[in-house]
């Protein structure tokens, strides 16, 4: 059986992704050995994008009109993995914040739902906040006991070339993942100049970008193992080399590893961008065997 019979949504989430401006509604069922997108419903300022590449693999671009948000745009999308799909969840490039010229935010959620035997990687690109921007952020994923997730969250300092850097005025993002009903993660980040100012020490300090790495689900376990081991045998010789340097060294890199029940998280910060994308590039590298293709061979 190559997955279950197809069904027509129910009539309220066709409505719902259609009555609102930048409203989705992405559903996705495994068909003659491979994973494609049966309902695609997008409203603007919202597009999806679903190439056909020929992969058993769906890969499904989220972006916007303008390539970024302003003050008041609210995206949403409800996703719908079912059995045995394995989905790639991305953007066509990094997500751009306006500056706000109110307290208004522009505000991204993300409501998923992943069958049983289906991974789905949620991996968008870096986010970048203009100077005054405003952003909140919301993702929630529900997983049936044998799905599997894995999420990455980058956000980095802003338009460094232009000097903004952490000029913007307020970041919250949100990551809720449930496993057959139970939490297993409620993750969230808050960056508000009202509270300190962004670049303090004992905020971002040097650090340019941040990335949360969440992996769960018994399709990534191998992957889970090897990051644990590398990172654990990794940590051991920074100690080493840091009680026989002197002075201390400042890294340029800092990551750090938290087991969650079936997964692992991994939280990242880099002063440069491009360091931490290549380093997240190359740790989750066998996710493109799970995935059956290289998604970012047709992105750079």
């Amino acid at each position: 059986m190559d997955g279950p019979t197809l069904l027509s949504p129910p009539a309220p989430a066709i409505a719902d992704a259609a009555a609102h401006a930048g409203a989705g509604l992405l559903q996705l069922h495994r068909l003659r050995g491979r994973t494609r997108v049966t309902r695609s419903l997008a409203r603007s300022p919202l597009k999806l994008l679903a190439p056909d590449t020929h992969s058993p693999t769906a890969a499904v671009y989220v972006t916007t009109f303008g390539g970024g948000l302003v003050a008041g745009d609210h995206i949403h999308l409800d996703l719908d993995a079912g059995q045995h799909t394995t989905t790639f969840l991305t953007t066509q490039s990094a997500t751009k914040i306006y500056r706000a010229p109110s307290e208004v935010p522009a505000r991204q959620t993300l409501a998923a739902h992943v069958a049983d035997h289906a991974l789905l990687v949620a991996w968008p690109d870096p986010l970048i906040a203009f100077a005054r921007a405003r952003y909140e952020q919301r993702q929630t994923f529900d997983l049936a006991p044998t799905a599997s997730l894995a999420l990455v969250d980058c956000q980095t300092a802003g338009r460094l070339a232009r000097q903004e850097r952490w000029a913007f005025a307020r970041y919250r993002s949100q990551n809720a993942i449930h496993v057959a009903g139970r939490p297993v993660v409620n993750d969230t980040l808050l960056l508000d100049e009202d509270d300190a100012p962004l670049d303090h020490p004992f905020r971002t300090g040097r650090f340019n970008a941040l990335a949360t790495v969440i992996l769960v689900g018994p399709l990534l376990q191998p992957l889970i193992e090897t990051i644990q081991a590398t990172l654990g045998a990794e940590s051991a010789g920074a100690d080493s080399s840091r009680r026989d340097a002197h002075p201390p060294q400042r890294p340029a890199f800092l990551q750090t590893i938290n087991p969650i029940r079936n997964g692992l998280l991994v939280r990242c910060a880099a002063e440069d961008p491009r360091a931490l994308t290549q380093h997240l590039r190359g740790t989750l590298d066998p996710l493109t065997l799970l995935l059956a293709q290289d998604p970012w061979s047709r992105k750079w």
